[in-house]
């Protein structure tokens, strides 16, 4: 297994630059309210795909070195920009102010990106890594929709978690 430490990260620049512009599949899924931009890519002998759930504010560019490590691990890779980030479709005209009409039409579009992009190139088994927001949204889907993924892990900036702090969660 490839791991890269923050010193290789810098010197694979250019791979990683190489990568998201030329293996990384990038695009945009229709929703009945705008385009969602997404990106995917399958390396050739995958283990297993890793869907990932962004923060607020983040769009996917933040993950080049993430998608880049996860495929050099033979990891297949999905991101999707929920709707007001990135590139993906604003309701407001101020791009730089985020909006949306419910809450559950992120965990809505998370879910139609897993349906309708993830699925059609995907069979095998999933896991869903989450931050932030991401990870509240995916808890909405599994308990609206219950969608089931082999596993879940919530990246969390805080280094303080364990497990026993949060046991009655």
């Amino acid at each position: 297994m490839f791991y890269s430490s923050e010193n290789e990260l810098k010197s694979n620049q250019s791979a990683i630059s190489n990568f998201y512009d030329n293996t990384l599949t990038k695009s945009y899924l229709n929703t009945p309210y705008g385009q969602l931009f997404y990106a995917y890519a399958i390396p050739k002998n995958p283990h297993i795909a890793i869907v990932i759930s962004s923060g607020r504010i983040e769009g996917l560019e933040k993950y080049k070195e993430l998608l880049w490590e996860l495929y050099n691990n033979n990891y297949a890779v999905f991101i999707i920009d929920h709707q007001g980030q990135g590139r993906s479709y604003r309701h407001l005209k101020n791009k730089h102010k985020g909006y949306v009409k419910r809450f559950e039409d992120y965990a809505a579009d998370l879910h139609l990106f897993n349906k309708e992009v993830v699925d059609n190139y995907w069979q095998g088994k999933k896991v869903l890594v989450s931050h932030s927001m991401g990870g509240l949204l995916h808890l909405i889907i599994l308990h609206i929709l219950n969608t089931l993924l082999v596993a879940r892990f919530y990246l969390r900036q805080c280094s303080t978690f364990t497990p026993k702090a949060h046991q009655n969660l």
